[in-house]
């Protein structure tokens, strides 16, 4: 998976880095584009290694990559703020950096062999859901700004990214906590499929619970922080952040039906949801962008977390109204 992820990296960065200043010289830097590049490529192959860690129940090793990845990169963005010195390129370096780290740290638990992994037409099946969604996940999250950078003004754009910005940023908890869950339900779902359906309700109240904690924090407080930490120039991100907020809620549900279907092996059911969702999400921004700007792209990115969240729902539901059998690949 790795090695695929590395050609795969290579090919679809070249193209970014070299289409896209065709695109709009005025927008995309090079530098930026590679540093860019460099940031979402090695946090691609940290996820493959934090699988890989999974499987093989390195679990304490886990939450120290994601903390040095999600957290160093959140607390290299608010020094840069703090510091005056914020540039595209500046936070574009800072996350490539923490990202670089992690994945390189990874290799010391890991130590993969890309020399010798073993291949065969059963392994590429078993990884293709992996995969497309990783994929999936990747166009999902950069449409936006992609959309909105080919059809806007580079202040437009920073006051959108800087909200989303934060928005990001902040499912670090979310992502943790589905990182720790896992082991333990994938555990019980092959051993102990008695205590499985349990467990797993519980996890998902406890996802809520993380979700209805994060909407009132950014709800009540968002635009104040945002002000605070940006200054009044930026009033506009803090009232983007309050209007996006019921993302986070949403995203706790969506890590908490994904912990289900990951560790029931339902892998592939992520799949229909998450390309209506990325459709959608392109295709509104397209739409919305010329009526309504930065307040349309806020508000596509909720009802996309809808469809989503709808989709993922759907698909554990399901689950839970089959009979209680073994886990499946």
């Amino acid at each position: 998976m790795l090695r695929n992820k590395a050609v795969m990296g290579l090919m679809w960065g070249s193209l970014l880095v070299i289409g896209l200043p065709l695109l709009r010289p005025d927008i995309f830097s090079r530098m930026l584009l590679v540093v860019c590049v460099i940031d979402t490529w090695c946090d691609s192959c940290l996820n493959t290694q934090i699988a890989c860690l999974n499987i093989n129940k390195q679990y304490p090793a886990i939450p120290k990559l994601i903390m040095l990845s999600r957290f160093g990169r959140l607390v290299g963005a608010i020094t840069l703020v703090l510091a005056g010195g914020i540039s595209p390129f500046l936070f574009g370096l800072v996350r490539s950096f923490f990202s670089l780290a992690a994945f390189l740290l990874s290799w010391r638990y890991t130590h993969p062999r890309l020399r010798h992994l073993p291949a065969g037409i059963h392994i590429f099946r078993r990884s293709l859901p992996y995969a497309a969604s990783d994929i999936l996940a990747q166009i999902y999250v950069q449409a936006d700004v992609t959309i909105l950078a080919l059809m806007s003004s580079k202040a437009v754009i920073g006051l959108y990214s800087t909200a989303e910005g934060i928005i990001n940023a902040l499912f670090i908890i979310p992502t943790t906590a589905f990182l720790l869950v896992v082991p333990t339900l994938s555990r019980l779902a092959d051993h102990e499929p008695e205590r499985f359906r349990p467990a797993i309700k519980k996890s998902f109240l406890g996802f809520l619970m993380l979700g209805l904690a994060l909407i009132s924090l950014t709800l009540f407080f968002g635009g104040l922080i945002a002000e605070a930490l940006l200054g009044p120039q930026y009033r506009t991100s803090g009232q983007l952040l309050v209007l996006m907020s019921p993302i986070l809620f949403m995203k706790a549900l969506e890590f908490g039906c994904i912990a289900i279907l990951v560790s029931a092996g339902r892998q592939s059911k992520r799949l229909v949801p998450q390309a209506l969702s990325a459709a959608t999400n392109v295709l509104l921004n397209i739409w919305m962008i010329p009526i309504a700007g930065i307040f349309g792209v806020a508000l596509v990115y909720v009802f996309s977390e809808v469809i989503l969240i709808a989709g993922y729902g759907s698909a554990v539901i399901a689950y839970l109204r089959e009979k209680p059998a073994g886990r499946t690949v």
